[in-house]
């Protein structure tokens, strides 16, 4: 008997029994192997994994038409999108249809699907993501920049990568100054999805130079250079006093210190001085100011004076300085003195009347250059009758009207006593000198001798 359109949809391994009558008999064993791979399915979905890791095992199961597992079977596996993907990428199935992928790993991070193909049969798996390894390189994209001592700075900007160049995001980063000098403001901040972190209100009080270190996890890095510069003048002090000077005399330099809000010395700044006696006239490297004698702050924050001078002798003078809109600030007091003696005043009545007994009075005293009286002295000065018109007489003497050839002058106004006749023949005039041992000298204006 033949039997000629027997089949099995079962895989596995078999023996027919054929019976005829009361009698059968068993046939050897054969097998029924599985058809063609039909269904392809994830058994084991690709799990998240972190960028360069070895991805958990991916189990790829192969069926045919008939649900039998297909054991031998090569399986292959890609990414959907192309992206490099590391590792064994074919696998043969198991006696269970099973294709083990245990050694499969990415290193972009993203989001990803595996396709798994069984000769001309494929699936796709569900998606999983890659995400970035630990830190690895931190860099300011953004670096900080020049800033005004108080002020906000500029947003600076940390980015944060794994050893695989995939931006990390939510990494906490910190910064701090390289030299500790204090960072105001929130210093920690999580990168974003860029893997940047971005620190939005940093300030800091003291000027100088600075850069900052960025930290994530262990990895850290350091920014270029940036400049803390001081902020507008608040305060000025004398740091060095005007000193007692002579008058017209250039005063030995003062200086004056301009600070900030947060004590830092203000370069480039312009300080203004002028008396606290607005009348008293001041010169700055030999001209009168109108207004203002200024200078500009050095790198130090101090304004040099060092071309001023005054002319009008006195005491308790002072100086006040100020710079933009700092409180103005009033020196130490200093004293002005005369110069040397440079010329005498005479000063003699217009017109004295004939006399051989009255004695009449005149003063001289002494003044320098800059007509400041000369309170103290000690020198002889003698009197003469200059620019004589007619014939008077003119005696100097003592209070008693005894003559006299000079006076003792020990400084501040001095009387002069003197005899003045005349012929009767009108006018009779003169003048009358006063000469120091020093030849310094000093003229009254015209006196009329009348009967």
């Amino acid at each position: 008997a033949t039997f000629n359109n027997l089949s099995m949809t079962l895989a596995g391994t078999y023996a027919l029994t054929a019976t005829a009558g009361t009698v059968n008999t068993a046939s050897a064993n054969f097998n029924i192997t599985a058809a063609a791979p039909n269904t392809v399915t994830f058994s084991t979905q690709p799990a998240n994994t972190v960028a360069g890791a070895t991805m958990a095992n991916v189990v790829v199961n192969v069926k045919d038409a008939y649900n039998n597992n297909i054991s031998g079977q090569a399986v292959s596996v890609t990414t959907t999108n192309g992206t490099l993907l590391s590792g064994t990428l074919s696998q043969n199935t198991n006696a269970s249809g099973d294709a083990t992928f245990n050694n499969l790993s990415m290193t972009l991070a993203g989001t990803y699907a595996l396709t798994a193909t069984a000769s001309t049969v494929n699936t796709t798996s569900a998606n999983f993501n890659i995400t970035a390894a630990a830190p690895n390189t931190v860099t300011f994209s953004t670096q900080p920049a020049n800033t005004v001592a108080g002020a906000t700075m500029a947003n600076v900007v940390v980015n944060v990568k794994d050893a695989y160049n995939n931006n990390i995001s939510g990494q906490a980063v910190s910064v701090t100054t390289t030299n500790g000098t204090l960072l105001s403001g929130t210093l920690t901040q999580n990168t974003n999805a860029s893997g940047d972190a971005t620190f939005n209100d940093l300030s800091m009080t003291l000027a100088g130079t600075y850069a900052l270190t960025a930290t994530a996890s262990t990895v850290n890095t350091t920014s270029a250079n940036f400049n803390i510069t001081a902020a507008a003048p608040n305060t000025v002090t004398f740091s060095t006093q005007p000193a007692n000077t002579v008058a017209g005399a250039t005063m030995a330099a003062f200086a004056v210190t301009v600070k900030d809000a947060y004590n830092n010395n203000v370069s480039g700044a312009t300080v203004s001085v002028t008396t606290t006696n607005s009348a008293l006239a001041v010169y700055q490297g030999g001209t009168q100011v109108t207004t203002y004698a200024t200078a500009n702050s050095d790198g130090s924050g101090i304004a040099t004076f060092s071309t001023i001078s005054m002319t009008a002798a006195g005491t308790g003078y002072a100086f006040t300085a100020t710079s933009g809109a700092a409180t103005p600030v009033a020196s130490g007091a200093f004293n002005i003195t005369v110069a040397a003696t440079d010329h005498y005043v005479v000063v003699a009545p217009a017109s004295v009347v004939t006399s051989t007994t009255l004695t009449r009075t005149a003063t001289v005293k002494a003044q320098d250059v800059y007509n400041n009286d000369i309170v103290s002295a000690s020198t002889t000065i003698t009197m003469t009758k200059t620019n004589i018109t007619g014939t008077p007489t003119i005696t100097f003497t003592d209070v008693a009207g005894t003559p006299v050839a000079n006076y003792a002058y020990t400084g501040g106004t001095m009387t002069i006593y003197f005899l003045a006749t005349h012929d009767g023949t009108q006018p009779d005039t003169f003048t009358m000198t006063a000469t120091d041992t020093a030849t310094k000298y000093g003229t009254s204006g015209n006196v009329n001798v009348t009967n």
